[in-house]
């Protein structure tokens, strides 16, 4: 569903918070609403939250590239007759996942490679997003009104290419054939169905492992080193590509051009070293005070009704005014 962005408003002051956010990319269809940045606007202060961590956003790198990495990796372990190993979380990426490969392994001509979806909530899963039509995106919501579904998965199981299984002794009743596509849990590689693949293609150099948890797995480009040290000798091919989707820091400073705010707060974990020039205050770590200028606004005041009602407006030019004489007591709160 994404994440929320806040907007704090007082009397003086417009404050927006934009936490988990992800701009729309045309290959990766997630979120029922793009990122409206409309409501963000005219912000005094900007506070930065939820970003993605440095060490996942490679300069330059196209946005989206590693769900594009790993239909490429998939495709070219399963062309040399490998097999293909992704640990999993039954939900979330796991079925932008089922619909990439759905969708990149014909045009590949691996169409014939099927995928085995192995988990005891993969039917439930995937049977609860038919009763979610108002939360997908515009495109998947026009094909609810049509006699077909708007979940691609539902085409692939029906055409053997998806198979939703249970446990791993399932396979043995279906048509378990290799080269294959397996999604298992869990991404720590320390419980689940997931284990059983390891040991048995642990020893083969045509088979790889695909880490994509962004939980699990924190450093695009890294083989995995921790997760799979209790699993050697292992000679599968192993690949990281984190699927994380929130803004990296090129896409908030393009946000930022749009929002325009007075002033900027974000963590020194995202921005260690902030250019002068640049609105941009940094905090550094929990329970840590940033300063910021606010800029000078009128304060609004409070007059009792009797006085209002014994004022006469008088007008200077087009607008009215009132001359008064008073002592003014101001307070915070």
């Amino acid at each position: 569903l994404g994440g929320p962005n806040w907007v704090v408003e007082s009397p003086t002051h417009r404050v927006v918070v934009v936490g988990a956010s992800a701009v729309a990319l045309p290959h990766v269809q997630r979120h029922p609403k793009q990122l409206s940045l409309q409501m963000l606007q005219h912000a005094d202060l900007a506070v930065l939250g939820d970003l993605l961590p440095r060490e996942r956003d490679v300069p330059g790198a196209e946005a989206g590239r590693p769900m594009a990495d790993i239909c490429t990796g998939v495709s070219q372990t399963l062309a040399k007759g490998g097999n293909v190993l992704m640990p999993i979380v039954p939900c979330g990426a796991a079925i932008d996942m089922i619909h990439a490969l759905g969708s990149h392994l014909p045009t590949a001509g691996l169409s014939h490679v099927p995928m085995y979806l192995v988990s005891r909530a993969g039917h439930g899963v995937l049977g609860y997003l038919e009763i979610l039509a108002e939360w997908v995106n515009a495109q998947r919501r026009q094909r609810v009104y049509l006699p077909e579904s708007p979940f691609l998965h539902n085409d692939l199981i029906a055409s053997n290419r998806l198979h939703v299984v249970t446990d791993v002794w399932e396979l043995n009743s279906r048509h378990y054939t290799e080269p294959c596509v397996v999604l298992a849990g869990h991404p720590s590689l320390r419980f689940g169905p997931v284990l059983h693949f390891l040991r048995l293609w642990a020893a083969n150099t045509a088979d790889a492992v695909i880490l994509t948890d962004a939980t699990w797995n924190s450093v695009r480009g890294d083989s995995g080193t921790l997760l799979l040290k209790p699993h050697q000798p292992l000679q599968m091919k192993k690949m990281c590509a984190p699927l994380d989707a929130r803004l990296s820091t090129l896409q908030v400073s393009h946000v930022m051009a749009s929002l325009t705010p007075t002033a900027t707060v974000a963590s020194s974990h995202w921005f260690p070293n902030p250019a002068p020039e640049t609105s941009l205050t940094v905090y550094h770590g929990p329970l840590s005070t940033a300063s910021v200028v606010s800029p000078l606004k009128g304060t609004p005041a409070l007059m009792s009704v009797d006085l209002a009602c014994s004022l006469q407006a008088n007008r200077v030019g087009d607008v009215p005014a009132v001359g008064v004489s008073c002592r003014l007591k101001d307070k915070d709160g």
